[in-house]
């Protein structure tokens, strides 16, 4: 390239290589100027774009982490540009008013269902054990939240964020719902009505569209839709007056002050992808073999479903009677809610395997009173055992006859009794409604109202926990529980103000009583001068006046009593510019809040928090206020905002939430002996035949030569087969029964010899 000036090409190479651009030459120099680290990187950016790590070492005293975080300048920012400026994450001082507004959300119907056994405990930052009843949680965490932040963001509300309130559902302890059989079998209905849709939907071809649909009004009606209902509304889905007006019964009727032009969206969908789906199966060729099966299923699906909202329209109609008979109580008032627990097991402490079987449970029954002094709701809880009883109306009408003499005697002031009880036969009977005007002539009974089936009686399930809990603990320190006299000494042993215990005995046989006619259908009874006024709904129309006889009752013998108890504040909620209250106690402890202050008793540590005055960790304020809110009476019931649209071509008509009649439906003789060899084959074997399954298995059952054997019109549903189960269940235990087939199988054996 250059002969014989090698030294000078080879120089004149090397001063170019180590050399730099004037502006590159400038960009160094102000590199060597710069005061601070930021401006360094934002000019290195300049001079790592087009130079290397080891060029640039040759004039600037760099490192490789330098040179690395120069280079994600350039991708980040651009050469020489200005970096973007992180905002600093600030740490915001929660409200107490945020912390409250969500545990009132959290202790909802909507959110939460009360269990009659187990117990959790919350642990403060300072120690302190806080025992709260265990309650279920209907949906998982995540969307709690969600529906939460959507309901603040439509009442423009300012919410905690979503990893606090994520916090707090861990801290404020509950089980989470894994299914609904148990709990509330109207519930349980709908829910597998819905899944044998979602089956139905993955053997069909339909749109996208109808899925998506019937997935939100699914979603709506679970979780929006009782929050949405109201006295008086334009939508015919969600007016409580116009669902539960009956009228072929005038004085059962109320009529609205307002037209109902207006449909929900979301209950449109549902029952519009519901149609789509029924009148896309119904155009399905004859000769599809499961075409009657599809349509069957889909007919009992959409009853059900329709079940499950006219259920939670009832449910929440009757909760606001319980709610204004609480707000309207005086102090020569009380709100009795009663329920019997499920039967105690015996248990000892060590407990051979003979004595683990073939137990007989311990009859109690819980009681829980509610009245108020001083605009303070007090409680106390009267607890009757039982070692032999039969649970029936007799029983019932003799423990509330004790009650009120307990009551009179505890507080003469006390004159009217109201009732709350939820739709069991004991309580729910001709004999208890004509011997309510004379189970006491000193506490007089008012009103007698129902919560809808499966929809009530929370406070005794949250006492019958408690007190389960510490009948476990008295048998875990050495002693045996198997009678109910064992029984009241293992619940006395925990002094409690507020908590009678009796054993008694029911003795003497009842008068028969007359039938009151279509008493399944009433929810509510007032005791007047006439007689029974009777409604078939909570203040919808005038109401009928049904004449009371007095039935004969037995005798109730007392056995033995614990110490008279004292009405006691109930802990609940309280407004925000309510005054400290100091109850007087014999108790002496001292209840130290988070924030460092020492109170008396817990009442004026909970007043303290619920002033919003503490200063604590934001985790036990919540645990106090949820522990506060799982004692009151009544749960919050919330009212969410409803997306209408105009009223729809079809409407439901006046009184679709009540209850319809009973159908007596007669079975063929080929349905009851295929009946008959389901049961007898569990029977047998040992297995017992599920009755859904035998419903849906009779649906496709064949003949020999391939006929179907029963039409769409000789389908049963799950519910029928189990009632005819459950009739030959009875047979079977019967005597007469065994007699008879003890007969039939001699006189077998005589013939074949």
């Amino acid at each position: 390239m250059a002969p014989g000036q090698t030294s000078a090409l080879f120089a004149s190479f090397q001063k170019f290589e180590n050399s730099l651009s004037e502006t590159d030459e400038i960009v160094v120099t102000a590199y060597k100027e710069a005061d601070n680290g930021r401006l360094r990187t934002q000019l290195l950016s300049i001079l790592a774009q087009n130079n290397s790590f080891g060029d640039l070492q040759k004039h600037l005293n760099i490192t490789k982490y330098d040179y690395r975080k120069a280079k994600e300048h350039i991708k980040q920012n651009g050469p020489g540009m200005q970096p973007s400026v992180k905002q600093p994450i600030k740490r915001r001082r929660y409200n107490p008013e945020q912390i409250l507004h969500f545990i009132d959300y959290l202790t909802s119907d909507n959110v939460i269902s009360d269990l009659p056994f187990g117990e959790k405990k919350l642990t403060l930052s300072n120690g302190k054990v806080l025992p709260v009843p265990n309650v279920i949680r209907n949906t998982i965490h995540s969307s709690i939240i969600y529906q939460y932040s959507a309901m603040c963001k439509e009442q423009r509300f300012d919410c905690l964020g979503s990893t606090t309130l994520g916090k707090i559902l861990t801290a404020c302890k509950a089980s989470t719902r894994s299914r609904l059989a148990g709990l509330d079998y109207i519930a349980a209905e709908g829910s597998r009505a819905m899944s044998d849709i979602d089956d139905i939907l993955e053997k069909v071809d339909l749109s996208m569209d109808i899925k998506a649909n019937f997935k939100i009004g699914k979603i709506h009606l679970k979780n929006e839709y009782k929050a949405q209902l109201s006295a008086m509304c334009s939508v015919a889905d969600h007016c409580m007056v116009y669902a539960l007006s009956d009228t072929s019964t005038p004085c059962f009727r109320k009529s609205c002050s307002h037209p109902h032009t207006n449909a929900c969206e979301k209950c449109d969908l549902l029952d519009q992808s519901i149609r789509a789906i029924l009148s896309f199966v119904d155009d399905l060729p004859e000769h599809f073999s499961e075409k009657n099966e599809l349509l069957f299923t889909i007919e009992q699906a959409y009853s059900d479903i329709m079940s499950w909202k006219s259920h939670q329209l009832r449910s929440k109609l009757q909760e606001s009677a319980r709610k204004n008979i609480l707000d309207s109580l005086t102090s020569e008032q009380v709100l009795i809610v009663s329920d019997w627990a499920m039967k105690f097991l015996p248990a000892k402490f060590r407990e051979s395997q003979s004595d683990w079987f073939a137990k007989r449970g311990i009859s109690w029954h819980l009681t829980v009173i509610f009245r108020k002094q001083s605009d303070i709701t007090e409680s106390i809880t009267m607890c009757h055992l039982l070692d032999n009883c039969s649970q029936d109306s007799n029983c019932v009408c003799l423990i509330w006859k004790d009650i009120l003499e307990e009551l009179h005697n505890l507080d003469e002031t006390i004159s009217t009794a109201h009732f709350f009880q939820d739709n069991a036969g004991c309580y729910k009977s001709s004999f208890v409604i004509n011997n309510l005007r004379s189970l006491s002539n000193k506490v007089k009974v008012g009103k007698y109202y129902f919560c809808d089936s499966q929809a009530g009686k929370g406070p005794c399930d949250r006492k019958a926990a408690h007190i389960k809990t510490r009948i476990r603990i008295r048998i875990n320190e050495g002693h045996d529980v198997t009678c109910a006299t064992d029984m009241f000494q293992a619940i006395v042993a925990n002094k409690q103000d507020n908590l009678l215990v009796k054993v008694v005995e029911v003795c003497g046989s009842p008068g028969k009583s007359p039938t009151l006619k279509g008493i399944s259908h009433l929810s509510n009874f007032q005791v007047e001068e006439k007689g029974v006024q009777t409604w078939r709904a909570y203040d919808i129309g005038k109401g009928q006046i049904v004449k009371d006889t007095p039935i004969k009752m037995g005798v109730l013998t007392e056995i033995c009593k614990s110490r008279e108890p004292s009405f006691v504040p109930v802990i609940g909620r309280k407004k925000c510019n309510s005054q400290s209250l100091t109850v007087e106690t014999e108790n002496t402890m001292e209840f130290t809040c988070t924030c460092g202050n020492v109170y008396n008793s817990y009442s004026e540590m909970d007043d303290h928090v619920m002033a919003l005055e503490c200063t604590g960790s934001i985790l036990d304020i919540a645990k106090i206020s949820y522990a506060s809110a799982l004692e009151k009476p009544i749960h919050t019931q919330l009212q969410f905002p409803t997306q209408t649209t105009a009223l729809a071509s079809e409407q439901l008509k006046e009184g679709w939430a009540n209850k319809p009649p009973r159908k007596n439906v007669r079975f063929n003789d080929e349905q009851k002996v295929y009946l008959q060899k389901a049961f007898d084959k569990g029977i047998t074997t040992g297995k017992k035949e599920d009755p859904n399954k035998v419903s849906k298995r009779m649906r496709s059952e064949r003949g020999p030569s391939g006929e179907t054997l029963f039409q769409p019109s000789e389908y049963f549903s799950g519910k029928q087969i189990t009632s005819f189960f459950s009739r030959l269940a009875m047979r079977q235990g019967d005597p007469k029964e065994k007699m008879a087939k003890a007969q039939d199988q001699l006189l077998n054996s005589h013939l074949t010899e």
